[in-house]
């Protein structure tokens, strides 16, 4: 208000200039706003992959599936895609506000050089009252105010470069995976595990002393009560975890001079906790080999050999259909959804399927049907099942091992173990 008093009293046109450019600014921001909007609207269901294939990439439930079937790579890679999308969208919208912000601020620094110009004139010829003076001095203040958030500008913008830079090195970094050189060229037909201990700190060992055969002979059923130390033998076969003690051979070859990736593409793992993946129902099967992920005919086939193609027919884009109600897609029953899981493994054609509970959520009937399709699926391979449903094994004739404690408390085919006091007392679903 002092200022526009003394621009008043001494050139009414330079109150109206004085008015006019904030007026003006608005108006620029407001349009700027809004263009920001429209830009921000239009590319919202990238930042919604962006933001799924994150929480893919970062939460525990499904990251140990795509280290498993080498995913990472494939959705790193479509990451980067929607990120690009979107850090292409922001620069516009940083480059409109950058062109427009600097010019009107450059404009302001002008109108207030004539205004400070037209007051120091005044004070010449009135002499230098006191009233000018302050004009004078406060107007000085203003051009500085005014160089000072152009300055803060480019300031926030070094600063900002500084932490983009920072994360896109994050995303960018090469981690080697590889362990060792050794590739396996020929099936993997059997596996032998000798003095494994496992511990996930000093004081909390999980398994102590494993020792086991395993081929396909016979699937094995690895058999215990929560917290027996089933799952986390999986994982450590699967390569989720290398600081165990002891040594795991895969034909004859230790598994520390094995090269993990190529590992990887020879084994198949379906977890109790099993993604649903909200994407298309090509790259839910084909997610565990994505080399054929163009291969319509082995996709429809996996699909076929799980009984799912039925559904193939009832969907309006086949198997390129959306899945799940994130993206505005079809939902599977629990059901639908395991046998989309069992498909995947059967898709990769893998030497060695690793499941973990896989029909924990489902009904008796499904389960059984569940059971028939896995022996099937497990024909010429080795199979590894964690379970506590006991009561359908005998359709796999497995080889069963009774897990205690982080041990190996008995094995023997399914005929002969029924009669440890173990297995009978697992065979009692209270005690489960």
């Amino acid at each position: 208000m002092a200022v526009s008093t003394i621009v008043l009293h001494i050139n009414k046109v330079l109150l109206f200039i004085v008015v006019v450019i904030p007026i003006l600014s608005t108006i620029i921001n407001i349009r700027i706003g809004k263009y920001a909007y429209n830009i921000e609207k239009s590319n919202i269901e990238h930042s919604r992959q962006k933001n799924y294939i994150n929480y893919l990439l970062t939460n525990n439930l499904a990251i140990k599936e795509i280290i498993c079937f080498n995913a990472s790579k494939y959705l790193t890679d479509k990451f980067k895609y929607h990120s690009k999308v979107l850090k292409s969208a922001s620069e516009k919208v940083i480059n409109k506000y950058t062109i427009y912000n600097l010019s009107l601020s450059i404009l302001k620094i002008f109108v207030n050089m004539i205004i400070i110009s037209t007051i120091i004139a005044q004070i010449i010829n009135n002499q230098g009252l006191i009233g000018n003076i302050m004009g004078f001095i406060n107007s000085i203040n203003l051009v500085e105010a005014r160089i000072q958030a152009v300055l803060s500008v480019i300031t926030s913008f070094y600063k900002d470069k500084l932490y983009v830079d920072n994360y896109f090195d994050f995303i960018d970094k090469k981690v080697d995976n590889s362990n060792g050189n050794l590739i396996i060229n020929n099936t993997i037909d059997r596996i032998y595990i000798k003095n494994l201990e496992f511990a996930y700190t000093d004081d909390m060992q999980i398994l102590k002393k494993i020792n086991l055969s395993i081929n396909k002979e016979h699937p094995i059923a690895i058999i215990g009560v929560n917290g027996s130390g089933k799952t986390t033998l999986i994982k450590i076969l699967a390569s989720l975890y290398d600081n165990y003690t002891g040594d795991i051979f895969i034909n004859q070859y230790n598994l520390r001079d094995i090269n993990i990736s190529e590992y990887r593409k020879k084994i198949a793992v379906i977890f109790q906790d099993f993604n649903k993946y909200e994407l298309s129902l090509r790259e839910n099967i084909a997610f565990s080999d994505l080399d054929s992920i163009n291969n319509d005919i082995k996709i429809i086939k996996s699909l076929k050999f799980v009984g799912l193609s039925e559904i193939i027919r009832k969907f309006k884009y086949g198997i390129d259909t959306q899945m799940g109600k994130w993206f505005g897609g079809e939902e599977l029953s629990k059901g639908q959804w395991q046998r989309v899981a069992l498909a995947r493994a059967f898709f990769k054609d893998a030497d060695i399927i690793i499941m973990d509970e896989p029909t924990s959520f489902l009904d008796p009937i499904i389960e059984r049907e569940i059971f028939e399709i896995i022996k099937n699926l497990s024909k010429d391979k080795i199979l590894i099942l964690v379970t506590h449903r006991i009561e359908n094994l005998e359709i796999l004739d497995p080889w069963c091992v009774l897990m205690e404690n982080g041990e190996i408390k008995e094995q023997g085919l399914l005929d002969n173990i029924q009669k440890n006091e173990l297995f009978k007392k697992l065979a009692n679903k209270n005690a489960l």
